[in-house]
């Protein structure tokens, strides 16, 4: 029988290892490169979501500049336009034209427009409901912000064949089916929008649209939105060029602002054949970019006079959004 001895509890027996931990010198060097890694993946983070803020900003100001040029594309192909097929009629008001010596409104006075920095002489208008074209009665002030220009564009609607509803293929700047017996104006200017101050206490800047009609029911002016109806946050200024063929060859010859038109001044803005169009329009939120430079809205070549043209130069805010120019031009096809 094998007899199985106990186990000694000496110095031959059981012995207890010492814990070793970690010293405070590996302590402090583990926290050291965790900090590092961290404060590198925190700036990684950073500089992303800057980036995909700054990717997303240009995306909406894209949007803003292709909205607004859409706008203008549609406003001038359809001003000066009119359905002879139907015009000539007894259901056509004679105040209509009365206002334009007894001629088609449209084809005389497919336009209007304002320099904005004209003030209070004249006012910068905008339609209002009152009866009559071209006179105190009929406008509006309205605060127009870093001296933007206003432009108004004037056309009949267009019916259906029975003449009993528009046909949809005419549209106010708000996107309303125009009637074939009425004769319209749509105007756009810039200004601070005080229902949205989400990212400017002052309101936002916008682009802003208003229409009115010439009923031929009613024989008066009145405002189809109600109100002007801001429809493009985030362009901060506004500047046109109209170009005019004063010779007249039928070739523009010339870019000019309204103040400048051929004298004796251009009343029916007959002699313009295209107009040049050009924004500034800023980021929605600040990114950090700073920049104070001015901007010409029309090119390093365009030299405007600072008394009939200083919209033309744009100074912008150190309020760190981006800020981009576009600039296109439009043809006026009912008139060419």
């Amino acid at each position: 029988m094998r007899v199985h001895q106990p186990l000694s509890m000496g110095s031959a027996g059981w012995r207890v290892r010492r814990q070793d931990g970690f010293s405070l010198i590996e302590l402090l060097v583990s926290l050291a490169i965790g900090l590092i890694v961290s404060l590198a993946v925190m700036m990684g983070y950073l500089a992303a979501s800057q980036s995909q803020r700054g990717q997303t900003d240009l995306t909406r100001m894209q949007e803003a500049a292709r909205f607004t040029f859409d706008l203008f594309g549609r406003e001038t192909r359809q001003a000066g336009y009119a359905n002879n097929a139907r015009l000539p009629n007894t259901n056509i008001p004679a105040p209509a034209y009365l206002q334009y010596g007894n001629t088609l409104a449209p084809f005389d006075t497919k336009l209007s427009g304002s320099d904005g920095n004209q003030g209070s002489t004249p006012t910068p208008y905008l339609p209002g409901s009152a009866t009559g074209i071209g006179t105190t009665n009929g406008y509006q002030t309205i605060n127009n912000i870093n001296n933007s220009d206003i432009i108004t564009f004037r056309y009949y609607g267009n019916d259906k064949l029975d003449g009993s509803a528009s046909d949809g293929t005419v549209l106010n700047c708000t996107g309303t089916a125009l009637r074939g017996d009425d004769f319209y104006e749509d105007s756009v200017y810039v200004a601070r929008d005080l229902t949205n101050k989400v990212t400017d206490s002052a309101g936002e800047p916008t682009l802003f649209c208003a229409t009115r009609v010439f009923s031929a029911a009613s024989k008066s002016w009145t405002l189809v939105t109600g109100s002007p109806v801001a429809l493009i946050p985030g362009v901060e200024t506004l500047q046109v060029l109209y170009g005019e063929d004063s010779e007249p060859d039928g070739a523009i010859n010339r870019y000019v602002p309204k103040g400048l038109l051929t004298t004796p001044a251009d009343a029916n803005f007959s002699f313009v054949k295209a107009i040049m169009v050009s924004m500034v329009v800023r980021s929605p939120s600040p990114s950090g970019f700073q920049s104070t430079t001015p901007m010409n809205l029309f090119g390093p070549d365009y030299v405007g006079d600072p008394t009939t043209d200083p919209g033309a130069v744009f100074t912008p805010p150190a309020d760190g959004r981006l800020r981009r120019v576009y600039s296109s031009v439009f043809s006026f096809r009912s008139i060419l």
